[in-house]
């Protein structure tokens, strides 16, 4: 055996020594309790960052967990902690099929009326950690027209409150007739008002072009015949944001 080949091997044993056996953890973060099983409660509580993506893994050193307690206020006393600790993150693999289901089930929660789901096409698996949850689906609203429609859901995993997958999964919607009308047909009545330091003003209008919910479309006022540009905020009102 050569030199080096020696030197590599008697720098390595201690740090084998101290290893600990892997520890598997299904949270999205990691606290002092993962590697300290002795720690009391509040100890065990304090945070050590995130947990590895799932599936993966993590060396935690002793001195960053030493770090991490004095940080939170606490004393590292006489705690038994590893020289260095493996983490590993659990995983839960799911399927394409799987993966369609879900978004049906989501989408039918967004969609507006009138939009329905033909099918979604997952095109392969996610991994997420065992205890993740669906959080919902995102969808880009689909243009007022009749017909198939083909777009992008995403649907959103969540851990510990916190987002840790997003799924971008393909699917065809239909639109009917009924929805790809207008919220606010040209001519249709709203009620328009300025707000001002608490003090609301509103009178009548009528839009004039057809428009949806969210968009700023020009209003002209019933009683003057003035034109103003205003922001559709329901089908029965509109704010007005600048004055023609």
């Amino acid at each position: 055996m050569n030199r080096s080949a020696l030197v590599f091997l008697v720098c390595l044993v201690p740090a084998l020594s101290f290893a600990e056996a892997p520890r598997t953890v299904e949270r999205s973060r990691l606290r002092v309790g993962d590697v300290v099983s002795s720690a009391s409660t509040e100890i065990a509580d304090v945070d050590l960052g995130p947990a590895p993506p799932p599936g993966g893994s993590r060396i935690i050193a002793r001195d960053e967990v030493q770090d991490k307690i004095r940080s939170a206020g606490y004393e590292v006393g006489k705690l038994s902690i590893p020289q260095a600790t493996r983490i590993v993150s659990a995983s839960r693999h799911i399927t394409p099929s799987e993966l369609n289901e879900l978004c049906g089930s989501e989408l039918i929660k967004v969609l507006p009326a009138g939009i329905s789901l033909v099918k979604a096409k997952a095109a392969r698996e996610i991994v997420v950690s065992p205890g993740a949850t669906v959080r919902g689906a995102k969808i880009v609203r689909p243009p007022r027209q009749k017909g198939q429609f083909q777009t992008t859901a995403t649907l959103e995993f969540q851990s510990d409150g916190e987002i840790v997958a997003r799924a971008p999964i393909p699917v065809t919607l239909d639109v009917s007739e009924l929805a790809a009308q207008a919220d606010l047909p040209r001519g249709h009545r709203v009620t328009v008002y300025i707000d001002r330091k608490g003090i609301r003003v509103s009178t009548s209008g009528t839009v004039q072009t057809d428009a949806n919910v969210g968009d700023v479309v020009q209003v002209q006022i019933a009683t003057t015949g003035r034109v103003v540009k205003a922001s559709v905020k329901s089908t029965d009102e509109a704010e007005v944001i600048e004055t023609q």
